[in-house]
């Protein structure tokens, strides 16, 4: 009866710890004012660095007449040295999905993102690409 008790007692022990270590998403909307300085700043960076070569690499174009939208919705999972593990949660391409290889690729590209120390332990959803306003 003991090692019984002793056994539950252990295994309640790590789902307590396991919900500890469990944090919040943060969206956009959901950041400081100084975060969201800083977010849109690495955006605008990444898009001149990489994201828009991605999309010429790729062939993809926004325009009113075919394709008015290229966005996607990433998670990033930021650990405290400033390390990163990204998600894609959704994107749409024209109203279509990106090729796996695409996906890849894009996931690559999202992980050059180097979040300031402001942005350490916490997981943020971010929607990101392009979209026209036709």
């Amino acid at each position: 009866m003991r090692k019984l008790l002793l056994i539950i007692s252990i295994l309640l022990s790590f789902n307590v710890v396991s919900a500890q270590q469990q944090k919040d998403t943060l969206s956009y909307s959901s950041l400081s004012k100084e975060q969201r300085l800083k977010w849109s700043d690495l955006e605008d960076k990444w898009t001149l660095d990489y994201f828009n070569n991605f999309l010429q690499k790729n062939k993809l174009k926004t325009s009113c007449a075919r394709c008015n939208s290229i966005i996607f919705e990433a998670l990033f999972i930021v650990i405290e040295n400033g390390g990163v593990k990204v998600e894609l949660i959704s994107n749409k391409v024209c109203g279509k999905n990106f090729t796996k290889k695409q996906e890849a690729e894009l996931k690559q590209l999202l992980q050059k993102i180097i979040f300031p120390a402001e942005f350490y332990n916490g997981n943020y959803l971010f929607k990101m690409g392009r979209t026209l306003k036709c």
